[in-house]
């Protein structure tokens, strides 16, 4: 009898979890798909800082279309405390060209046989960063304002890896400082200027 109790825990506890997994992939699927949901605007290049305006040129050419999002892949090694060994780490990304928009979905293995999944992303102007082990328990979940600002700025930093926003984000708002040195920023939904 103590087998049969035994079993159906196990049974509802893998039934949890995997649903639990699954609402987790649809969360994730559902912000990669929002990212590209606004269509970019070609700005003025004209009112665009020289230094940028020409950076954006050099990066993608005289195209005429501008996609609605860039995607890349990143493998990579991170040290989870300082005195940590390096884990390995593989993600996804996506960049939204018409508006501030990322998502970004890594995992790591942080021991055998178990491994960590994180969606750090800013859609509709709302910013999020989760963290599932084993794809279904939760060890982190921020959002709110300061995720917002947080977040937001992730994107305007990771401005060079989608050069074509500079050229196709409206709300996006440059100034140069020097000869050198140019600022963007940007609105947050809560109204803080992230730059």
């Amino acid at each position: 009898m103590i087998f049969v109790i035994l079993f159906a825990i196990l049974i509802v506890a893998l039934v949890v979890h995997l649903t639990a997994r699954r609402l987790f992939d649809m969360e994730i699927e559902a912000a990669f798909a929002a990212v590209s949901k606004v269509a970019p605007v070609a700005v003025d290049r004209a009112e665009l800082p020289p230094l940028v305006r020409a950076f954006a040129e050099r990066a993608i050419g005289e195209t005429g279309d501008l996609p609605t999002r860039v995607s890349f892949t990143q493998d990579a090694a991170l040290k989870m405390r300082p005195e940590a060994e390096w884990t390995s780490v593989t993600a996804r990304q996506v960049i939204g060209i018409g508006a501030p928009a990322f998502a970004w979905d890594a995992r790591a293995d942080i021991m055998p046989l178990v491994g960590m999944r994180v969606i750090d992303a800013y859609v509709g102007g709302e910013g999020r960063l989760r963290v599932r082990l084993l794809g279904s328990i939760p060890v982190a979940n921020a959002t709110g304002p300061e995720v917002n600002y947080g977040e937001l700025y992730r994107y305007l930093a990771e401005l060079p890896w989608a050069p074509q926003a500079i050229l196709g984000n409206p709300a996006l708002r440059w100034r140069q400082i020097d000869d050198a040195t140019v600022e963007v920023a940007a609105e947050t939904s809560d109204g803080d200027l992230a730059r």
